[in-house]
């Protein structure tokens, strides 16, 4: 299908069950270095509650060492992948703040001992004008963005270095 790399999200949330970390994870990555198929860490921060930004950077800091060598674990530009989603990029989940991105990858980079490449997930919120706050267009803590959408019948999907008028010339805002 020309597919060569999923993003999975097996993170314990706020206290649940640590089983598709523990043991689901490590199996779909098992499988993922025999087939010679790469996969990235993708992180719903819809899961934590308001302010955990400690929870993030731990459990970034965790995935990363423990899985940042493996043949099979995403790199872009030679740095591994991370994909944090839904964090800030609409109010309902704007807890997460420019500072608490800038904080989460000198943290994660500094644990790992090495650069990271991190994405940002935009969520079918951001079809609406201006609910993608300006400073997140030029955070530079975020080396590319993804759009997802989910819920209409839109069907895009953005990955890659796009500027906020490429993105809003694409869309059509109400």
């Amino acid at each position: 299908a020309g597919i060569s790399a999923f993003f999975a999200e097996p993170l314990p949330y706020q206290g649940t069950d640590d089983y598709p970390y523990s043991v689901a994870f490590p199996a779909l990555m098992r499988a993922a270095e025999k087939e010679n198929f790469k996969i990235a860490i993708w992180v719903y921060g819809a899961h934590y509650a308001k302010g955990d930004v400690d929870r993030v950077i731990s459990e970034a800091k965790r995935a990363l060492s423990d899985w940042k060598d493996s043949p099979a674990y995403l790199r872009i530009d030679g740095k591994p992948v991370y994909v944090l989603a839904f964090l800030g990029a609409y109010p309902a989940w704007g807890w997460f703040k420019p500072e608490d991105l800038t904080r989460f990858r000198s943290e994660v980079e500094a644990f790992i001992g090495e650069r990271i490449y991190l994405i940002w997930m935009m969520d079918s919120w951001s079809k609406f004008p201006d609910a993608i706050p300006e400073h997140w267009w030029s955070h530079p803590a975020i080396d590319s963005f993804i759009r997802y959408i989910g819920w209409n019948d839109e069907g895009r999907y953005w990955f890659g270095d796009f500027t906020k008028d490429q993105f809003k010339a694409e869309y059509v805002f109400d």
